[in-house]
């Protein structure tokens, strides 16, 4: 059995194949030559049992079968004996058969078992071998101890902790001596509990090695009982711990340095385990919460959830799930409530700590005080809330991360659209827009322009700030602004032509009014000569011409000295009705409406009225070189504080309007805002002057008026003249006829600077029967008036050198004489006795240029009011 045991697994020995064929053919020859009643086949079942040594199985089987062939083969070979029943050999060799087989099955089983049993034995052995080895690694062995004989009994792994030579096995107390000093007590009282009392340990000790050096180990141990039941061992196991102790000591002084560098950071520290429960909050917690270890880590509701604000709780949850369920980093801002009740807002953030095999197993996160910036940012919001610039913040892919109000307002888009999208999508016209910000985000300079938006027909003065995050933008709608400075830039140019032609229009009416006089005087005294006297008539025409030119002038520069009364505007329609028809001619319909009976009056210079009204009618007849329909148009309306806000010198208030509107070519939009300027126009050359629309303009806005002019080209034009309404009655004209126009040797003080005016002026009143006393300058005329010398009439020009004006001298001489009447000349008044483009109260003017009639007129009414 041991040869079979040991000898090791080969294949088909040869020796034991020849020899196992060798033995079957002995025996099949010898049976072959005995008679049939001798069973020598049985001898093939030793032959058998010899090839089950070899540990093969098909040599066994082979034998077996082959035998029983022979055993047969033989029967049938060998010599009958006639003394021999013929039964006998029959059973003798079925017999034999039987036995030959059951020997070759016997032999398989045996071979079978013997190879489970070998199997066993090396899997025992590889057992040991992988226990020992496991004990070596895991400094792991077992003991046990005999309570009868009072042995004990030590593994060789556990004589190796105790640094003994293995099979080393001390009595119990050389056992327990090895152990440190301050543990020998324990470890005797716990042994001795086990093998008396029966109750199990499981301790951690510290002992001292054969060779001196202190180790901690794991010593388990329970008590077996024998079948009386009382203890006749105790079994045990032991290991060395002392690398995991290393270990733990370690990890407890890296916690301990944790929670201790934890402890000191301004800023709150925690942990949580990979179900997200929070298991350490640092000393900032408790101190910011005033809040025990033990109350925050209490179960939720109570614990840290219950210091975060109610509004912020639900939304904290939520975040902190999904962070727990798809392990990643979680990061929130909420507020936490501090121990005095207030609460201040934190950012909380922490990340997952995961094992080799990529699962959490803890969370690590910290808390870090931000109320001052939140509040710093909610004032910067409310800020940019509040200011009346658009405000616009995006990253430098164009994605936009905050939008005010404001914006909203100027753009119409709003800002729940416009966040985390990109803007171009939202403007994809901002092109010029887009080309400034490239520029700040390339050089990373602010820039400042001012651009038009087209789709929304609004100018934008805009501000850009680059940054390394991207841009932020301020722009405000200055449309209206652009209007207000065009329209201050045009009042601007239009007061500078203004003084231009009120220094021009003086000299110029000067000159005027000489040669006005003389062409009067000439064609009187030409009378009968058919060849002179048209010439004086045609320079009569020609000065009479330039006087209309200078009175447009100075409509225009808003310098005419008017005389505004009130005035019933559809009593002045009236009165123009015929005129304008037999003006306008028949190929134009004129049609008159009147949008109210009881129109309120206005305040305004009746004559020069009329005169506006006569040139917009004409220029509307121009327009319709075909004939066409002229509406005017009367109603009473109101200009609001928007409108007249928007329009710089316009009031609010109440006014009528006068509209004029034709169906003639209309005004390209390029020409229209222009139309108000001098000597602008769009009729062909010699066809006219350019003055009439721009001395409408200067004369509604001297009356304090407002004008506006609407035209599509093929469609027509519509002038608007908008007056203040007066609640003074309309004036009845004077009944009083001036038929004689010449003097009564009245004493008139002539002062005029310009010396052939002055000579023109003495000579025709001369002619008129006055005696005049003359005076270059205001400081001549008041020594004429000082020296007591009789004077009816003070006749002075306003504009004079010298540093006294007319009006300055009227006054004066009216303090040396009270009752002198005062009659003033200019052909530019300058303030001096015109205000808010009205006369003074109580002041008769005579414009220059005027005629011998004119002044004869002015003189005896003045010399008679």
């Amino acid at each position: 059995m041991a040869t079979l045991i040991d000898q090791p697994e080969t294949g088909i020995n040869r020796h034991w194949l020849y020899a196992v064929i060798g033995g079957l053919a002995a025996v099949f020859a010898l049976d072959l030559h005995l008679p049939a009643g001798i069973a020598l086949g049985i001898l093939h079942i030793p032959v058998i049992l010899a090839a089950t040594l070899s540990r093969e199985r098909k040599l066994v089987i082979g034998a077996t079968v082959i035998g029983a062939i022979m055993v047969v083969i033989a029967f049938v070979l060998q010599p009958q004996v006639s003394t021999v029943p013929s039964l006998f050999p029959v059973i003798n060799r079925i017999l034999t058969l039987v036995a030959i087989l059951i020997t070759g099955a016997l032999g398989v089983l045996l071979l079978r078992y013997f190879e489970r049993y070998l199997q066993a034995q090396g899997e025992l052995s590889r057992n040991q071998q992988l226990s020992e080895m496991a004990g070596m690694l895991a400094r792991f062995g077992g003991w046990s101890f005999n309570v009868r004989s009072g042995k004990l009994f030590w593994s060789d792994e556990v004589a190796r902790i105790h640094e003994t030579d293995p099979g080393y096995l001390p009595s119990l107390d050389d056992a327990i001596g090895f152990y440190a000093p301050e543990h020998r007590e324990r470890i005797a009282e716990i042994f001795h509990r086990c093998s008396r009392d029966g109750v199990p340990f499981d301790e951690e000790l510290e002992l001292v090695t054969a060779k001196g050096n202190r180790i901690w180990v794991r010593a388990a141990g329970k008590a077996v009982r024998g079948a009386s039941g009382k203890i006749i061992e105790v079994q045990g196991a032991f290991q060395d711990v002392s690398a995991r102790k290393q270990i733990e000591e370690s990890l407890e002084s890296v916690e301990r340095r944790f929670r201790e560098f934890a402890d000191a950071m301004p800023l709150a520290v925690w942990s949580a385990a990979a179900d997200g429960t929070v298991d350490y909050q640092n000393k900032y917690v408790r101190e910011l919460t005033g809040l025990t270890a033990v109350e925050l880590l209490a179960p939720a509701p109570a614990g840290w959830l219950a210091t975060i604000h109610p509004d912020d709780r639900d939304r904290c949850i939520a975040v902190w799930t999904e962070a727990v369920t798809t392990a990643k980093p979680y990061r929130i801002t909420f507020r936490i409530q501090t121990h005095d009740g207030r609460y201040r807002w934190h950012l909380t953030q922490a990340e997952p700590s995961l094992d080799a095999d990529g699962s959490v197993w803890k969370w690590h996160g910290t808390a870090i005080d931000i109320n001052e910036q939140i509040q710093l940012g909610m004032r910067f919001e409310r800020t940019l809330e509040s200011i009346s610039d658009a405000y616009l913040a995006m990253n430098r892919e164009w994605s936009v991360s905050y939008v005010n109000a404001q914006f909203e307002r100027a753009t119409g888009v709003r800002r729940d659209n416009l966040l985390g999208r990109n803007v171009w999508d939202f403007f994809p016209d901002a092109d010029r827009f887009k080309e400034h910000y490239d520029n700040a985000l390339t050089t990373g300079e602010p820039v400042h322009f001012q651009e038009l938006y087209s789709p929304l027909g609004l100018w934008f003065d805009v501000h850009a700030y680059p940054s390394a995050d991207g841009i932020d933008i301020f722009f405000r709608d200055i449309t209206q602004q652009r209007k207000i400075e065009a329209q201050l830039r045009q009042s601007q140019r239009l007061e500078s032509l203004g003084q231009l032609t009120g220094g021009v229009a003086h000299d110029f009416n000067n000159l005027l009014t000489v040669i006005l006089g003389n062409a009067d005087l000439l064609s009187e005294q030409l009378a009968g000569n058919h060849g002179l006297q048209p010439l004086a008539g045609t320079i009569s025409s020609a000065a009479q011409r330039g006087a209309e030119l200078t009175h447009h002038l100075l409509a225009f520069a808003r310098q005419q000295a008017l005389d505004p009364r009130p005035t019933d505007i559809n009593q002045l329609f009236d009165s123009m009705k015929g005129l304008l028809k037999r003006t306008l001619g028949e190929n134009i319909e004129v049609e008159f409406i009147n949008h109210e009976i009881d129109l309120p009056n206005v305040l305004v210079d009746a004559g020069q009225l009329e005169n506006a009204l006569l040139n917009l009618c004409l220029n509307a007849r121009d327009a319709m070189k075909d004939g066409g329909r002229l509406t005017i148009e009367t109603a009473n309306t109101c200009i609001d504080e928007n409108y007249a806000t928007q329009h710089g010198d316009l009031q609010s208030g109440q006014y009528v309007m006068l509209a004029v509107s034709d169906t003639g070519s209309g005004i390209d939009p390029q020409h229209l805002s222009h139309v108000f300027d001098p000597f602008y126009t769009t009729k062909a050359k010699g066809k006219g002057t350019g003055l009439g629309l721009a001395m409408v303009y200067g004369f509604i806005k001297q009356s304090g008026g407002h004008v506006n002019i609407y035209s599509e080209v093929g469609q027509g034009t519509t002038v608007k003249l908008y007056l203040p309404q007066t609640q003074k009655r309309v004036e009845r004209p004077s009944a009083v006829q001036y038929t004689n126009l010449m003097g009564n040797g009245e004493v008139i003080l002539l002062v005029e600077d310009d010396d052939m005016v002055r000579k023109y002026a003495h000579d025709q009143l001369l002619s008129l029967g006055y005696q005049v006393r003359v005076a270059a300058n205001g400081v001549e005329a008041l020594n004429l008036i000082r020296d007591g010398e009789q004077i009816d009439l003070l006749f002075t020009d306003v504009v004079m050198p010298g540093g006294i004006n007319g009006r300055q001298l009227a006054d004066q001489a009216l303090q040396l004489r009270p009752a002198l009447k005062i009659l003033f000349t200019s052909g530019y008044t300058e303030n001096a006795i015109v205000h808010h483009g009205r006369l003074d109260p109580g002041v008769n003017l005579l414009n220059k240029p005027y005629r011998r009639e004119e002044l004869a007129r002015r003189v005896q009414r003045s010399l008679k009011e």
